[in-house]
């Protein structure tokens, strides 16, 4: 079997593509709006926080007390509601990390 199809430019092409699906067309207003409808991307997976090590935390954390010569390490661990850094689930390192890069920002 031999499809051909023809497209009038690239940007056509792009956006008639759908990447990562086999995807049975019967018509064009048919697929765009199957196009439409699907999210590109979901919010839980957009709001997530990166993976990260506890060492790699436990790292940025001394380099921001050296850098500010204060206690904020401690600061931001009983901010989220934590005693210390090892009672911080693997979880919400992401998000400890998160806070760490925005006062790295801020100063």
């Amino acid at each position: 079997m031999k499809i051909t199809v023809e497209f009038e430019s690239m940007e056509e092409f792009r956006a008639n593509m759908v990447p990562g699906k086999i995807v049975e067309i019967k018509s064009l207003k048919k697929a765009e709006k199957q196009m439409e409808e699907e999210p590109t991307a979901t919010p839980e997976k957009a709001e997530k926080p990166p993976v990260v090590d506890r060492v790699e935390v436990r790292r940025a954390l001394a380099e921001l007390n050296k850098r500010t010569g204060k206690k904020i390490a401690s600061e931001l661990i009983h901010g989220m509601g934590f005693d210390k850094l090892t009672s911080v689930p693997d979880e919400k390192l992401g998000e400890l990390m998160t806070k760490v890069k925005e006062v790295e920002d801020a100063e």
